[in-house]
């Protein structure tokens, strides 16, 4: 690791002291000034984005955890980007690396669990902002939270890697545990999500 960036210059330089990372800055533009090989960002999507644009556009290799951005219009402009730069840009899905995972795709592909025609998915979970009651990114409509953000992308990763492309037949959001911890003026982002794809 060449460099860390971090909105607060004092604790990024408490973890490059820790890690004997040579440099440490706090601004995206320092970072990639500072001849780097490549770029990994773990950032809310609004500013995911912004960095992983100013990356490809230099030339710098990106990958970044998920959500890349905070629509499906504004990744779309980031892939083309790398595409058209011919630069490796990759999303961070580790789900498809878990044991079981890994099982279930040498079942489906050995046919041991026959022609599979329907899957049923129930993913249940408590954000650490909802079991907090805290405000963040993660639970904000306007900065690209929500359950799709954060469970929603490994569903979608995960059955395409399992079974091939999908469509979006149905679908119904609701942010009912999320209205209790929305400040006034805020965006609430969806916390449970019901979808039907074929």
């Amino acid at each position: 690791v060449a460099a860390i960036c971090g909105r607060r210059l004092h604790k990024a330089q408490a973890v490059a002291v820790a890690r004997s990372i040579p440099l440490a800055v706090d601004n995206i533009t320092a970072l990639l000034d500072s001849n780097i090989d490549a770029v990994t960002l773990a950032l809310p999507p609004v500013v995911a984005v912004e960095a992983a644009a100013l990356a490809l556009e230099r030339g710098i290799p990106v990958l970044t955890e998920k959500p890349l951005a905070p629509d499906a219009e504004s990744a779309r402009r980031l892939a083309a980007t790398a595409a058209v730069k011919g630069i490796t840009a990759m999303v961070d899905f580790t789900f498809q690396e878990v044991h079981a995972f890994k099982r279930l795709k040498q079942w489906i592909i050995g046919g041991q669990l026959g022609n599979v025609r329907a899957v049923n998915i129930s993913w249940l979970t408590h954000s650490f902002a909802h079991r907090s009651g805290l405000w963040s990114w993660k639970v904000d409509g306007q900065a690209g939270g929500g359950v799709m953000a954060a469970q929603g992308s490994h569903v979608f990763q995960l059955l395409r890697w399992l079974f091939g492309s999908v469509t979006l037949e149905f679908a119904r959001l609701d942010c009912a545990a999320t209205v209790a911890i929305t400040p006034a003026g805020a965006k609430p982002a969806a916390d449970g999500a019901m979808l039907i794809l074929k």
